[in-house]
């Protein structure tokens, strides 16, 4: 049998042949994660919302892999490291005006140009372009078929560190949007738990994508590639132009926005740890 390991790293070449960003370690992917944040900051781009938010997980995620928290801390720090570069990569060829940017991201980074869009679809649409795009890639890219099921486990653990930072998190965006507090005061426990269901489903339906992924030949992993960016894009079209209900509480949440872009990023970002 044709060992995996090959076609993993075959993935991880054709993924990244053009990225200037690309970290090889943990402590460079936090500290470009936080150049990206800077520069949004500077600009006054709401793409550093989600920017924000994924440094606050990655040094989140960092602290309990050196801290032992996970069952092989070294496969976990190389695919948190291919997981952020995708998303680097993305950002990197946005800002270099590439027409490679993927359908998923692109929706991302064009609403970030539009003043109407919530703090929270700002956010969803990054969360659901890394999610269910790039994460069943970076799983590909860093584990061969025949680990998958050692990885599993830490995979799934992964689920406790980010729900950790997202109470924070919740709490910070809750002093840019009025209404957001209200509700949260009301409806809070519902919130959070309706977030980490969301956040845990799309993690499965990662690892199931992944599964699907590793160990093909090139021309099967590119249409599946294709397939998860067309599902990302349904999702995020939908981000976009909510239905009613959905809406009327993105609207809600937006009139009540602190309307300073820069003032919405230094809230948003990391605390001090």
């Amino acid at each position: 049998m044709i060992s995996n390991e090959p076609r993993a790293r075959a993935l991880a070449q054709r993924v990244h042949h053009r990225v200037t960003m690309q970290a090889t370690t943990l402590d460079q992917v936090i500290t470009h994660l936080q150049n990206v944040t800077d520069l949004a900051e500077r600009e006054a781009s709401r793409i550093g919302y989600f920017a924000a938010l994924y440094t606050r997980v990655t040094l989140a995620v960092t602290a309990r892999i050196r801290a032992g928290f996970f069952d092989d801390g070294p496969q976990i720090e190389r695919l948190d490291i291919a997981f952020a570069n995708l998303y680097l990569d993305a950002v990197d060829r946005q800002l270099r005006g590439d027409d490679g940017v993927r359908t998923a991201w692109r929706m991302a980074f064009d609403a970030a140009a539009d003043p109407d869009a919530s703090v929270l679809q700002h956010i969803y649409l990054g969360m659901n372009a890394h999610l269910l795009f790039d994460l069943p890639i970076a799983v590909a890219m860093t584990c061969p078929t025949h680990k998958l099921s050692s990885l599993r486990t830490d995979f799934l653990r992964m689920n406790e560190v980010v729900d950790a930072e997202m109470g924070a998190f919740h709490e910070d965006l809750c002093k840019i949007s009025r209404p957001l507090a209200r509700f949260h005061q009301s409806m809070g426990a519902l919130w959070i738990a309706s977030s980490s269901a969301t956040m845990r489903i799309s993690r499965r339906f990662a690892w199931a994508r992944a599964a699907r992924l590793a160990g093909r030949e090139e021309r099967e992993q590119a249409l599946l590639i294709d397939g998860f960016d067309q599902a990302a894009e349904r999702i995020g079209a939908e981000l976009i132009r909510p239905r009613a209900g959905i809406r009327s509480l993105f609207r809600a949440v937006r009139a009540g926005e602190n309307e300073d872009v820069r003032e919405v990023i230094r809230m948003l970002r990391p605390r001090q740890r």
